[in-house]
């Protein structure tokens, strides 16, 4: 019998992958909804069937601005519902605030940079937190294909920018923040490359490496690279996997690509924390290993036979 699932997105390029996935499993039958063009009748019961959450932070930069707030709603109805879901409610709303994923990450023991959160960043309250040499990074809190990312090198430079743009505000020389809010972290060279553990319902797919320097910029996305950047790591042993592992059992989050680089001490420190990953698949064939996709597939359909 064959058993049905509704799957929320919001970019037909990444969910390609996810529809050709799911298509391997013929006894699922698959039902897409983009989050911000359904509407639901919250004063009925949801199907009873499985949903699984494909919305992405960034979906504003492709044309789907409302999309993460429709899916929170429709997740909550779910979850309210007692539906089984893949990626819950509360991946939605870690995954589209950097400022939320640092507070969680202090609690579940996830190394970050030092940060702060603010809806307009002043140059009294970078120096407060910074000092006046220091480099450091402004992000929009809700962000997306690191747009947006903007570097000073110290305070003075931060001041200048800040008075240059006058009454137009932080988003004059910033970006506009789709939630309103900005962090700023303290900047650490990342000149031994970008580390990323993609996990899949509460366990570890793999760990990739991308070799990139600071020259790069920072409005670079890992799922925008060429599959020749990616070096995934089959054998990658860490400490820092475990509070990761904590992070999602504390959370109820099921997929997640975790970030991080090492510190000039050595030490790792995370830089983002992504609920929703586009997984490179000639990368992953390349290294013999479940593709990301196939995994939710069968995170899916394991859920699906329970029904």
């Amino acid at each position: 019998m064959s058993k049905k699932v509704i799957v929320l997105h919001d970019n037909e390029k990444w969910y390609a992958p996810m529809r050709e996935a799911l298509e391997a499993h013929p006894d699922l039958t698959v039902e897409e909804w983009v989050a911000d063009e359904v509407s639901v009748d919250l004063s009925t019961p949801p199907p009873h069937t499985v949903f699984c959450n494909r919305t992405s932070s960034g979906a504003h930069v492709h044309g789907h601005a409302h999309s993460p707030d429709q899916a929170e709603v429709i997740l909550a109805w779910a979850e309210a519902h007692d539906r089984p879901v893949v990626n819950p409610k509360i991946s939605v709303q870690v995954g589209c605030s950097k400022a939320l994923q640092c507070v969680l990450a202090k609690k579940y023991g996830v190394p970050v940079p030092k940060t702060i959160c603010s809806v307009n960043p002043t140059p009294e309250q970078i120096r407060a937190a910074f000092g006046e040499d220091s480099a450091f990074v402004v992000k929009p809190d809700r962000g997306g294909s690191g747009k947006d990312v903007n570097k000073f090198e110290s305070a003075a430079l931060f001041s200048q920018a800040y008075r240059q743009a006058g009454d137009s505000g932080p988003a004059g020389f910033l970006g506009t923040s789709p939630s309103g809010l900005y962090i700023v972290q303290e900047f650490l060279p990342h000149t031994t490359g970008i580390y990323r553990a993609e996990f899949v319902d509460g366990r570890l797919l793999y760990v990739f490496h991308v070799q990139v320097s600071d020259s790069h910029g920072f409005n670079l996305c890992p799922c925008e690279l060429q599959p020749s950047d990616y070096n995934i790591i089959t054998d990658f042993q860490h400490p820092i996997l475990q509070t990761f592992q904590n992070f999602l059992e504390g959370t109820g989050i099921h997929n997640s690509g975790f970030e991080f680089i090492f510190d000039r001490a050595g030490a790792p420190q995370v830089i983002d924390i992504n609920t929703f990953s586009a997984y490179n698949r000639e990368a992953e064939q390349r290294a013999g290993v479940q593709g990301g996709h196939h995994a939710i597939a069968e995170a899916i359909r394991k859920r699906a036979q329970i029904i």
